[in-house]
């Protein structure tokens, strides 16, 4: 068995697998070590999807935790907005959080049944109550949002211990998360949402002006879904269903770029015309924009799937010239600036007999909110934002509405004597740049011929509309600058325009997990992300 992200975390689930848990058990226990070292990405006032196949299934499960706007979250509500827009901090900025129902769901119907629930949960409580060392990661997030964080006394006395940003090398300790996290132990998830920490949550939403009641908290449920699918290759992929329109995006594209035979072996450092084909497939999908929460609105992604449509798209790309986007076309965000604004966590686990689930899990953005109730040490999300204000719009703001976002855990498939077998598992971080790095990854593995880790450390491309172009209409690649100069050069050539980008880190990129199965040998690879403080574990058992 192999789990993979950051080390402490990596850690946690391992422990899981030696002990005799399954990849549900160590799913559970990375998810909330996670929240403990990556507070500032994901945890239990944020929300994720999770796409589950266990050996013997006919094609995976995802299982939907999105967080939902509370029920007095309305265009008519002053108490969430400032200065005409959505507010993007404190506590009227938070949808209800779904991790901790997330995990429970996956515990109660998936998970094992060697382990009692407070053990899972064990290991982030000692992490949270002992402390950790610290890396760069969460110190860059607390330095660039220190100005938020000191508008909320609490987020602040708690990330900003003693008045300043932590430095890497400390140890950090969060007493009130692990008070928050003993709590969920030993009374379980309706703790959270029915019990005594719900009832705290809204009694501090109420005297800070946020707007999740008990009532909101109450109703929350977990959601399981059918995954959107597609073909590439020959091989079947799996990807995020509504809610989100990151996974039907993604199956087009590859369908898109399927039309195209490249050489074999072809990577995108080393053929100009894959590379072109690469960017153009990208340029030509559809924008998606009709995608939301489809309990409140109509959704029908089926179109975007079909073969047929994959090859109309196909034709409109030009083999000899790059071509703008279309007016109405689907250029993405360029992920640029401040890290903080690309803030999620991503990890995949598996086993040699195929059993794999990958997780995404966000607080919308580094930091999400930056409020903390009294007394309860974790970050809520601040999805709320992410919703249309234009009244009668298609995915406008509505009470309870699920939140949509750029969740992309990835499945490619392959049939073994008419079974079912994962080969390649993908998640990644980074909002813009999520299903970017996903595409590049399975073009690297399936096409390029790559293994985990070499796929992972793969240069990486963003395709988005060039910010000096006035209408909007000529796209500029973001690359990172491994691309050997000749490629680029035959591709400026056929007017592509790029942006090379070299900083190491915190700031740019996904942040991707990957697992590579081999069906024949039941060997599994895991790949390390080096642009982040991740780390793969292997597990024999």
């Amino acid at each position: 068995m192999r789990c993979r992200r950051h080390r402490l975390a990596s850690e946690a689930g391992a422990r899981i697998l030696q002990q005799g848990g399954n990849i549900v058990d160590a799913a559970i226990a990375v998810s909330f070590a996670l929240g403990v070292v990556e507070p500032d990405a994901s945890g239990i006032g944020g929300d994720g999807m999770a796409l589950l196949f266990l050996n013997g299934m006919r094609e995976p499960v995802v299982i939907d935790y999105k967080d939902q706007s509370p029920i007095h979250a309305t265009l008519t509500n002053p108490a969430i907005f400032r200065d005409g827009r959505i507010v993007g901090d404190g506590p009227a900025a938070a949808n209800i959080p779904g991790v901790v129902a997330g995990m429970d769901h996956l515990y109660r119907r998936y998970g094992s049944g060697r382990f009692a629930w407070s053990q899972l949960i064990a290991p982030a409580i000692a992490l949270a109550a002992e402390g950790y060392e610290l890396d760069e990661a969460l110190p860059t997030t607390l330095r660039e949002g220190r100005p938020q964080l000191e508008r909320w006394p609490e987020a602040a006395r708690v990330y900003l211990p003693n008045g300043r940003v932590p430095r890497a090398g400390e140890r950090f300790v969060n007493a009130d998360y692990a008070s928050t996290l003993t709590a969920i132990a030993s009374e379980g998830a309706d703790a959270f949402y029915r019990g005594s920490l719900a009832k705290r949550i809204a009694a501090d939403m109420e005297a800070n002006g946020g707007i999740i009641g008990v009532e909101d908290l109450a109703q929350y449920q977990v959601i399981e879904r059918t995954p959107v699918s597609g073909r590439y290759r020959g091989l079947q992929v799996f990807g995020t269903p509504p809610p989100v329109s990151t996974g039907t995006a993604l199956i087009e594209t590859l369908q898109i770029l399927d039309r195209y035979q490249p050489p074999r072996g072809a990577r995108i450092t080393e053929s100009p015309d894959y590379l072109h084909y690469a960017i153009e497939a990208w340029k030509v999908r559809d924008p998606l924009r009709r995608v939301a929460d489809p309990a409140l609105w109509p959704v029908d992604v089926t179109s975007h799937l079909e073969p047929e449509h994959a090859a109309s798209l196909f034709g409109r790309i030009d083999p000899l010239r790059a071509q703008p986007f279309a007016a109405e076309g689907d250029g993405g965000t360029q992920g640029q600036g401040e890290r903080i604004g690309r803030g999620t966590t991503a990890f995949a686990i598996g086993d040699a007999a195929g059993n794999t689930i990958v997780v995404t899990q966000t607080l919308s953005t580094w930091g999400g909110a930056f409020y903390v109730s009294k007394g309860l040490g974790f970050l809520y999300n601040n999805h709320l934002r992410g919703y249309r204000t234009v009244r009668g719009a298609y995915g406008q703001l509505l009470p309870l509405m699920r939140s949509s976002s750029t969740s992309a855990p990835t499945l490619v498939c392959e049939e073994v004597n008419g079974v079912l077998r994962p080969r390649l598992a993908v998640g990644a971080a980074g909002n813009a740049w999520i299903t970017s790095s996903v595409y590049g990854i399975v073009l690297a593995h399936v096409d390029g011929g790559l293994g985990a880790q070499a796929a992972i450390e793969a240069p990486r491309l963003l395709v988005g509309r060039d910010p000096i172009d006035a209408a909007g209409l000529v796209a500029r690649v973001q690359i990172e600058d491994r691309i050997p100069g000749r490629v680029l050069d035959a591709l400026a050539a056929k007017g592509h325009r790029f942006q090379t980008i070299g900083r190491k880190g915190e700031m740019r990129y996904g942040y991707a997990a990957v697992m590579q199965f081999d069906a024949a040998t039941g060997r599994i690879e895991a790949g390390a992300e080096p642009r982040r403080s991740h780390h793969a574990i292997a597990v024999q058992r």
